[in-house]
Parts: structure tokens; sequence; C-alpha cells
């Protein structure tokens, strides 16, 4: 009798964890596609560049750095490159990368620009490339928005929106970069 208990504890806990895991993918696939709030995918186009669903994630009062993630779409026919961002959010905005060293760990880079080939879709995501917002003049919160003026090696120039809403990767933050 204990034995058959331990065996169907046991399988209780598996189904938990299993649907744990399950509920974890839908809020992720559900958050993907309606950043900050459940608003719809926001899209920004000059010329043959287009921003989709710029976001950033709330942070707690006091982070001091903060960071941006977008798909950014060249629908032309020539190369380009994101050469610089800014924005009045922050005393310094960069473009950031996560490299994995020899012994695996992560660690993050600053980049001199995010490279677009013709047709290429870039996203700049958690884990991934993003623009560092750094010296944060106001903590990130839920619901805000700010401006970003991003510049692109073809002289293309845009202005997005970025709204703010809640990061569900939490052991991804800026805080302390």
């Amino acid at each position: 009798m204990a034995k058959e208990r331990s065996l169907t504890k046991k399988k209780v806990l598996y189904g938990i964890v299993l649907l744990s895991g399950a509920l974890a993918i839908l809020a992720w696939i559900a958050f993907s596609g309606h950043h900050a709030g459940g608003e719809s995918i926001r899209t920004f186009r000059s010329g043959s560049i287009s921003i989709e669903s710029p976001w950033a994630p709330e942070l707690p009062p006091v982070s001091v750095n903060g960071a941006v993630f977008m798909t950014i779409v060249n629908e032309g026919e020539r190369q380009d490159r994101l050469i610089r961002a800014t924005g009045a959010i922050s005393s310094k905005v960069e473009m950031h990368d996560h490299i994995k060293d020899e012994t695996g760990m992560l660690s993050m880079r600053k980049v001199q620009s995010i490279e677009l080939s013709p047709g290429e879709r870039v996203n700049l995501e958690p884990g991934g490339l993003h623009v560092m917002l750094m010296g944060l003049e106001r903590p990130l919160e839920k619901g805000m928005e700010f401006k970003l003026q991003l510049e692109f090696a073809s002289g293309t120039s845009l202005e997005i929106d970025v709204p703010v809403g809640r990061l569900q990767d939490e052991g991804h933050t800026h805080s302390r970069h």
C-alpha cells in the first residue's frame, strides 16, 4: 500500500511539473505576439526598413539599466546596418549581444552595428541582440512608453514608440549590467 501511494505521489508530481512547463511555454508564446500589456504588434517603417513589436521589460524601481527588444526587417535589396540608437529615457544607449565563452558562460558585449542582409528579419530578444539603456532617467514601469531613435547606415532614421511590459523570462534583467 505504501509503495502504491509513493508511486501515485510521483505521478502527481510529474504531472504538476509537466503542466507547469506547458503553462510557461503557452505564456511565452502568448507574450511573444502581444508585448506590453496585450497590445497587438506595432510596426514602424521608413524606406526599406521596418521595426516590429518594439518593447522594453518592466524593471524594479532601483534598476539603473534596461533593454529594448524588437524585430528589424530589411525589406530592401541592399545590405544595411543599425549603427546607432538614442533616446531621452537613458543617459547612454548601446547595442549589445550575448556571447558564450569557452566554459559555456554567457556574457554581454557591446556591438558597433547590427547587420541586416536583404530580406532578413533580425530578432532583438532576451538572451540575444538587444538595445541597451544605460543610466535610466526613470524606472521602466508597465504601461509607460518612451521614444527611441534608430539610425541605419543607409541614412534611414526611425523614431519608434517603445511600450513597457512584463518580461516573462525573469532570469534576464539588466538592473545591474
